[in-house]
């Protein structure tokens, strides 16, 4: 009896092994949930779970980094970046490999961004040359109008002090302006200068009309300090600090183009010699051609009693674009170009 039923529990354990023994291996050679599931490290690196054919699937319970890796990113990995770079010049300057330069005069950027000139040669007038042009004279390496350059104002290398300008070769005060000292200031409103040189008003006034009061006159306002009149100033034009850009004056509290000028493009541009404005906005000329009396036409020269100034035919002495000279702008406080100098309007 004993014999008996040990070899029946011998054949029912063997059975069993037969049934717990290895997975049989699929004829198509894929492998069914071979290995088990694979947990992941705890930081999210592990391989997760694998399902036949070695396709992964992400555990469920890893743990995500949103640690930001080098700043933020938009979709499909476009970073943001901080800002475009542009350059925003104003007339006559000109935005050139990120800064501002004067076409003008820059040997390096002589009438356009990149045309250098060669060895020898000035840049006058925006145009490369053995020698500067008429109205013109060599300042170092730059072709300048001793008439109208602060920086070499009468000759070269005087300089115009604070709130001068350079007008017929002179240094002189800017339209209201008093020489106190090497500076000029407006006595209306300075109150270190209140009505004369050196009357400084007391702490908590401030000068309005040439006096010391505790507020301003009527129609002013008070900007740094000082009692403006936004109506008319083109350095706080119809508010405080709103500054109008050359070729520019201040109007009944608006930055608007000085006489002679047309609104082109937001720059202020004289459609008479302009060759990218010629006559109106918008109407180039074509190479070789010319622009004067507001026509485009083919010449070799400029018409008597005119300059070519980067291919407009100009008058020298009244246009406030190239006042005295080529390339040199009137200010918004002297937008009017009379005898080749800038002077106040009216």
């Amino acid at each position: 009896m004993l014999g008996r039923t040990s070899r029946w529990m011998c054949l029912t354990l063997a059975a069993l092994v037969a049934a717990c023994g290895s997975p049989q291996t699929p004829t198509d050679g894929s492998r069914e949930g071979g290995g088990g599931d694979t947990m992941g490290t705890g930081d999210g690196t592990g391989g997760g779970d694998t399902i036949g054919g070695g396709d992964v699937v992400n555990n469920m319970d890893a743990v995500v980094d949103d640690t930001p890796t080098g700043g933020d990113t938009m979709g499909g990995g476009d970073s943001v970046m901080p800002g475009d770079g542009s350059t925003m010049c104003t007339r006559p300057l000109l935005a050139c490999g990120g800064r501002c330069v004067n076409v003008a005069t820059d040997l390096a950027n002589c009438g356009s961004c990149g045309n250098a000139c060669m060895t020898g040669e000035v840049c006058s007038a925006g145009a490369c040359a053995r020698m500067c042009g008429i109205g013109l004279m060599m300042c170092g390496a730059l072709c300048v109008s001793l008439a109208t350059d602060e920086m070499n104002c009468g000759m070269c290398g005087t300089v115009c002090g604070a709130g001068q300008t350079c007008n017929a070769g002179r240094c002189m005060c800017n339209t209201g302006g008093t020489a106190c000292g090497s500076m000029c200031v407006n006595t209306n409103n300075d109150p270190a200068n209140c009505g004369r040189c050196a009357n400084a008003c007391p702490m908590g006034q401030v000068c309005s009309a040439g006096m010391c009061a505790t507020m301003c006159v009527r129609g002013t306002t008070l900007c740094g300090g000082r009692c403006i009149n936004t109506t008319f100033d083109p350095a706080n034009c119809g508010a405080c600090g709103t500054v109008c850009a050359a070729g520019q004056v201040c109007n009944t509290g608006m930055c608007q183009c000085a006489p002679m000028l047309t609104s082109c493009s937001m720059m202020c541009v004289n459609t008479n010699v302009d060759p990218r404005n010629c006559g109106r906005c918008g109407t180039v000329c074509m190479t070789g051609q010319l622009c004067g009396a507001g026509m485009c036409r083919t010449a070799t020269m400029c018409p008597m009693g005119t300059t070519n100034c980067s291919g407009g035919c100009t008058v020298l002495r009244t246009d406030p674009t190239n006042c005295g000279a080529c390339g040199v702008v009137c200010p918004a406080a002297r937008p009017v170009c009379s005898d080749g100098a800038c002077v106040p309007r009216g």
